[in-house]
């Protein structure tokens, strides 16, 4: 599993990597469904609107399918989600983002690369 919690500048970051599965949807369920059972649980003891999630979509094909499992997660999940950056859903892929970001009801924002993502998560009131 490649996702994990982690901590950047003494705040707790939940780190859901999803990068370079390209179109092996099949590995990117794997992943997300693994990172669910692994680290959800952990998600689900925090107070609402707390958590701070960066997801990293660099070199994966979003398709439909990878969108319906995301959907699905963000809706179980996103009573304790206050905010998430993502990275690698820049220019025509930003369109997802916004779905994503209307589905979760928080702040939301697209980032290039991951220091600037953390910095965002971490400095946002």
């Amino acid at each position: 599993m490649k996702s994990q919690w982690m901590t950047y500048r003494s705040k707790r970051l939940l780190y859901i990597d999803l990068s370079n599965f390209r179109e092996n949807i099949k590995g990117f369920e794997a992943e997300l469904t693994e990172t669910v059972a692994t680290l959800g649980p952990e998600m689900y003891t925090q107070p609402p609107h707390s958590v701070l999630v960066l997801v990293d979509l660099r070199n994966t094909q979003i398709t439909q399918q990878a969108l319906q499992i995301l959907s699905g997660i963000i809706t179980d999940t996103r009573q304790y989600v206050l905010r998430t950056a993502v990275v690698g859903m820049t220019g025509i892929r930003k369109i997802s983002l916004d779905f994503f970001s209307r589905l979760a009801g928080s702040a939301t924002g697209s980032f290039d690369e991951p220091e600037a993502a953390r910095q965002w998560l971490v400095e946002t009131d």
